[in-house]
């Protein structure tokens, strides 16, 4: 936000988080102008650019028994361990896709909404879970974690922006997209934003 305020000053900025699929419902219909989500976006009558990919890291309690190897592969994550999202985040759709090789019945289902409420739950000991590259400075400076890297090819996520095809403002839309970028190389530690 910041450097949006900057570099932007007279744009009028608002946030929202929600899961992707209302946010999308809520592009379409007009009530936002864009979507930062991650990829594929497929709904008819929005143009979608590729911002950047999002590695994934494992999240573990510092005190964590389990002595997990690293980096790590994805078949030594242990499915009975894994922490997900509730349904309908896409967060844990890739958290699945990563985990693909592990029967799903292995894997805890938690009723956790958000990322911050599952990183508590790992921060406690209750499990593991996967944590995209963007949310690691965040979320590791007010929980105590160990992020664990998986070995290359690390599994990562794509990050677009989507806008109205519509919209006469792709100008407009190609800046917010460089300074989405510019922000995501320029924060502390290299971590995106």
């Amino acid at each position: 936000m910041p450097y949006l305020n900057d570099h932007f000053p007279e744009a009028e900025i608002a946030l929202k988080e929600a899961i992707t699929d209302r946010l999308l419902d809520d592009l379409q219909d007009g009530t936002l102008d864009a979507v930062i989500a991650a990829l594929p976006l497929e709904r008819d009558g929005l143009s979608v650019k590729k911002l950047f990919e999002d590695q994934f890291f494992m999240a573990v309690a510092r005190n964590n028994r389990t002595v997990l190897a690293s980096p790590l592969t994805q078949a030594s994550i242990a499915p009975e361990r894994l922490l997900l999202l509730e349904e309908g985040h896409c967060l844990r759709d890739q958290a699945l896709a990563v985990c693909e090789r592990a029967p799903r019945r292995a894997i805890v289902n938690v009723g956790a909404t958000s990322m911050t409420t599952l990183l508590q739950m790992v921060a406690n000991d209750m499990g593991m879970t996967l944590i995209p590259e963007m949310a690691v400075a965040a979320e590791t400076a007010r929980t105590a974690l160990s992020i664990l890297p998986f070995a290359e090819p690390a599994p990562a996520r794509a990050i677009g922006l989507a806008w109205r095809r519509s919209d006469a403002r792709d100008d407009d839309m190609e800046a917010l997209s460089q300074a989405v970028v510019a922000c995501g190389t320029s924060s502390p530690q290299g971590q995106r934003v």
